[in-house]
C-alpha cells in the first residue's frame, strides 16, 4: 500500500508541474498567470500549514525560508520606486507564488524526511510530459505548434522557447539520478536513457544558452558529489552520443533552422523527424535494460 501511495504522490506532482506548464505557458498572458498564482499560492499554502502543525521539529530550511521570504517582500516594496510598477507588480505575484512553493516543500521536508524519491520521480515526470509535446510540436507543427509559430526554436507549450530549454534542463539530473540508482525496477531506471537523450535534443532545438549552462553545471555538480560515478557516465554518455547525429541532421534541414516558416512547410519533416525519434527511444531503452540487467 505504501508503494501505491508513494507513485499516487509522485503523479500528482508530475500533473502539477505539467498543469502549470500547459495553463500558465510562458507567464505573458495575465489572465492564464493570475489564476496558476492564485492555485499555488493557496494548495502550498495549505501544505505549509500541514508541514507546520504535523511536522517534525528542527530548523532545517528555515534560513533559506526567511531569506526567500524577504526576497519576496523586497520585490513588492520595489514598487514604490520602480519605474514600471505595473511590471514590478506582476513580478511581485511570481515571486510569491514562488515563495509558497518553496514553503510547501520545506514543509514536505518535515514531514517526509526521507522521501525525496517522491519528488525526484514527480519532477521528471513533470518534464517529461513538457518536453515531449515539445517535441511533438514539431512532429505534428500544424496541429500542435499552431500557424503562429514563426520562429524555428521549439516553444510549445509555453510558447517561449528559453522555457522549454529550461525544462529540459531542469530534468537532468533527475534523469541521472533514475538511471545511475541501484534500487528501483530496472525497466523504470531504463526509460532514464531515451529521455536524457530527448531532454538533450530539446534543450538543443531551444536554442538557449541558459539551459545548456545550468544543464552543464548540474551534470559536474552531480559527478563532483555523487559515488555513483561510473554508473551515471553511462547514463550521461549513450544518450549523449546517440543523440548527436539526430541533432546534427535536424540542424542541417531548413524546418529547424529558418524562422518564417509556415507550419505547414515545418511539417514536411514532421514525420521523419517523428520516426527518428522513435527509433532512438526504443534503442536507448534498449541499451539501458541491457545495462541494468
Amino acid at each position: 500500500m505504501q508503494r501505491y501511495a508513494s507513485s499516487a504522490a509522485s503523479a500528482a506532482i508530475a500533473g502539477a508541474f505539467a498543469a502549470v506548464a500547459f495553463i500558465g505557458k510562458g507567464g505573458n498572458d495575465l489572465g492564464r498567470t493570475t489564476g496558476v498564482e492564485i492555485a499555488l499560492i493557496l494548495v502550498c499554502g495549505v501544505g505549509a500549514a500541514i508541514g507546520v502543525a504535523y511536522g517534525r521539529s528542527g530548523r532545517h530550511g528555515r534560513g533559506s525560508l526567511v531569506l526567500f521570504g524577504a526576497l519576496a517582500a523586497l520585490t513588492a516594496l520595489s514598487i514604490f520606486w520602480s519605474i514600471a510598477p505595473d511590471r514590478t507588480w506582476i513580478e511581485a505575484g511570481r515571486t510569491y507564488a514562488n515563495f509558497a512553493i518553496f514553503a510547501a516543500g520545506v514543509a514536505a521536508g518535515s514531514l517526509a524526511p526521507h522521501s525525496y524519491a517522491i519528488l525526484l520521480r514527480g519532477l521528471l515526470g513533470g518534464v517529461a510530459a513538457v518536453t515531449l509535446y515539445a517535441l511533438a510540436s514539431r512532429v505534428w507543427p500544424v496541429q500542435l505548434g499552431g500557424v503562429t509559430e514563426i520562429y524555428a526554436r521549439i516553444a510549445q507549450p509555453y510558447e517561449y522557447w528559453n522555457a522549454v530549454g529550461v525544462t529540459a534542463a531542469i530534468g537532468v539530473v533527475p534523469a541521472l539520478w533514475l538511471g545511475a540508482r541501484r534500487s528501483g525496477h530496472q525497466p523504470a531506471n531504463a526509460l532514464a536513457y531515451p529521455l536524457m537523450a530527448l531532454l538533450f535534443i530539446a534543450m538543443f532545438l531551444s536554442y538557449s544558452r541558459g539551459a545548456l549552462i545550468a544543464a552543464g553545471i548540474g551534470i559536474l555538480v552531480w559527478f563532483a558529489f555523487v559515488p555513483l560515478r561510473l554508473r551515471s557516465l553511462s547514463v550521461f554518455a549513450i544518450p549523449a552520443v546517440a543523440a548527436t547525429p539526430v541533432l546534427l541532421w535536424a540542424l542541417s534541414r531548413d524546418e529547424f533552422t529558418k524562422d518564417g516558416l509556415a507550419a505547414a512547410q515545418r511539417a514536411d519533416v514532421g514525420p521523419e523527424f517523428g520516426l527518428v525519434l522513435l527509433v532512438l527511444s526504443l534503442l536507448l531503452l534498449a541499451i539501458g535494460l541491457a545495462i541494468g540487467f
